[in-house]
């Protein structure tokens, strides 16, 4: 039986914006070998400021967001794990209720320059494999990248983040162009 490989897509999604969805569907569409992408919801960072959003509700916008992609789903695992959450615990969690299927994890370029500073970067790399995702202003050289991970070239790519919503909901401007209709 060939198991199936399941992209892991981790953020705070707060909010969830058509940046992230984009990211989703071309992964799931366009990366040979993938079967599904899953959006983990991550627990609040304690290193940075409170989110303006609960938990609940980030999970409930960022579960419409995907509702209409079979490819796509969401889960809300790291949320009930132990503090502070770590992906490497997140991943071999995965593994485990799920042997039937391979994970892989997803960040963006801007991310990969860390991962050395990450809990157990070597398993995450050497056991599950990282799938880079390009960031505009984060240009990656992929003989640079670290043996498991792997950059995915051509993929498109747009200036748009969570902040960015943010601030211009806070500023009064109507975001709902950059939202998912959910």
């Amino acid at each position: 039986m060939e198991r199936r490989t399941v992209v892991v897509y981790g953020g705070s999604f707060c909010p969830v914006h058509i940046g992230h969805i984009m990211v989703g569907g071309y992964v799931g569409q366009f990366v040979e070998g993938v079967d599904h992408v899953m959006y983990m919801l991550s627990a609040r960072n304690p290193l940075k400021p409170p989110y303006p959003m609960t938990d609940s509700e980030r999970l409930a916008l960022l579960s419409r967001a995907v509702a209409p992609y079979p490819f796509m789903s969401v889960s809300s695992l790291e949320l009930s794990m132990p503090r502070p959450s770590y992906t490497i615990d997140t991943l071999r969690r995965l593994a485990a209720d799920h042997p039937d299927s391979s994970f892989r994890l997803l960040v963006g370029s801007d991310n990969i320059l860390d991962i050395h500073r990450w809990r157990e970067p070597d398993e995450i790399l050497s056991r599950f494999g990282v799938m880079v995702y390009p960031r505009p202003g984060f240009a990656i050289d992929p003989a640079a990248l670290p043996q498991g991970a792997t950059l995915i070239e051509g993929a498109p790519t747009m200036q748009i983040s969570s902040t960015f919503i943010r601030e211009g909901m806070a500023a009064g401007r109507d975001m709902r162009p950059f939202l998912p209709h959910v």
